[in-house]
């Protein structure tokens, strides 16, 4: 009988598995954590105290960039931020109200706070971003690197985002925010026009609505439900 893979066996995995150029692996670990890996560049969003385990956090061996939407524990923790940073050294982008929480111990130089209509260039990366909607502050971003771009909605309610164009969009679908919504993340879509749509941060019921509703209005995105804690391969 073969052995039971773990998540840190899934994501050693991660880093190993040989991409192509034009392929993308991600894992979705629940909420809106999502550590994403091409060719290039290896980058994570929103990595909170509930979407990893201290022995999954200790496998991650590389990140070029990790950013962070807003301060609900699900999505940030300063403890799994200071391990992150002693893993990787990896720069950081955060939200203000995050940025007020990252430990003393994570330099101020390698931390970026995005304001009203900046562009970020670090690391070979440029990030824009915008405010949602949200009950505490919460900031969506887009990130571009070489012929790549994704975005990333976080748990954030519509706002509009037609100035946010990325080839791959990972879209918030509900529980246990009270934001968003099937209907919510099918105006992201519209809005963005990305080629393949991720639904997260939603019931497994909210997630195929979502889908249902996608391919009904843009038959032509393809929309990807995520297995938990699983490597799921993309074409870009």
């Amino acid at each position: 009988m073969s052995q039971v893979e773990t998540i840190p066996d899934t994501i050693k995995k991660f880093y190993n598995l040989p991409l192509e150029e034009k392929q993308a692996f991600f894992i979705y670990s629940g909420w809106a954590s999502i550590i994403f890996r091409t060719k290039e560049k290896i980058l994570a969003f929103d990595i909170g105290e509930k979407g990893i385990t201290t022995e999954a956090l200790n496998s991650i061996q590389q990140l070029d960039l990790h950013l962070y939407s807003h301060t609900h524990w699900d999505h940030f923790s300063p403890r799994v931020i200071k391990k992150l940073f002693e893993l990787t050294k990896a720069p950081l982008i955060a939200e203000p109200m995050v940025a007020k929480e990252i430990p003393n111990e994570i330099p101020r130089d390698r931390i970026k706070i995005p304001s009203k209509d900046e562009i970020i260039h670090i690391s070979g990366f440029e990030i824009t971003s915008t405010v949602g909607i949200h009950p505490r502050p919460i900031t969506l971003f887009r990130v571009k690197w070489n012929e790549t771009s994704i975005f990333h909605g976080a748990d954030s309610g519509y706002v509009n985002l037609t100035k946010f164009n990325a080839d791959l969009a990972f879209i918030p679908t509900g529980t246990p925010s009270p934001s968003c919504s099937p209907e919510k993340g099918l105006k992201m879509v519209i809005d963005i026009q990305p080629h393949i749509a991720i639904a997260i941060h939603g019931t497994t019921k909210q997630m195929q609505k979502f889908k249902e509703l996608v391919e009904k209005k843009l038959p032509e995105c393809s929309v990807i439900i995520p297995n938990m804690n699983q490597i799921t391969k993309v074409a870009l």
